[in-house]
C-alpha cells in the first residue's frame, strides 16, 4: 500500500510486518512510502482524521499470458492438454459466457462451440 503523511508532523506506524512480528513505521511529514505489509486497519484512524492519505491499494500481479490452443482443437486435446482454471481463462479473454459452476465438460463444448464456424 502507498500512503502520504499530509502533515508536517512524524507519525509512527504500528503494524504486523508478515504478520508476525510489529514493525515501527516512521512517516516524515508530506513523506510519501510504499509499505506491502501495511493494511487499511492499521492507519484507519490517521485516515479518518485526514492526517494520512491512501495513494495505491492495489497489488501488483505478474501479467498472465494468453492462452493458444494448438491447431486444429479437438475435445480430447483440450482435456488432456489444459487444466480447467486455463480453460475458465481461455473463455474469459474471448468472451465466452461461462455459467457459475461449469464443469470441465461443460467448458470445453463451450470452447468448441465457440470454435465451430456458424453455418455449421
Amino acid at each position: 500500500m502507498k500512503i502520504k503523511n499530509k502533515t508536517q508532523r512524524l507519525i509512527v506506524l504500528n503494524f504486523k510486518k508478515c504478520g508476525k512480528q510489529f514493525t515501527a513505521l516512521h512517516l516524515g511529514g508530506g513523506v510519501e512510502l510504499e509499505e506491502a505489509d501495511l493494511k487499511i486497519a492499521d492507519i484507519e484512524w490517521y485516515v479518518k482524521r485526514g492526517y494520512i492519505e491512501i495513494l495505491d491499494t492495489k497489488k501488483t500481479k505478474a501479467p498472465v499470458d494468453p492462452i493458444a490452443l494448438p491447431e486444429n482443437t479437438t475435445a480430447e486435446i483440450l482435456k488432456d492438454t489444459f487444466k480447467v482454471k486455463e480453460l475458465r481463462q481461455y473463455c474469459k479473454e474471448n468472451d465466452i459466457d461461462l455459467p457459475t459452476g461449469s464443469k470441465e465438460d461443460d467448458i470445453v463444448s463451450l470452447i468448441m462451440d465457440s470454435l465451430t464456424p456458424d453455418g455449421e
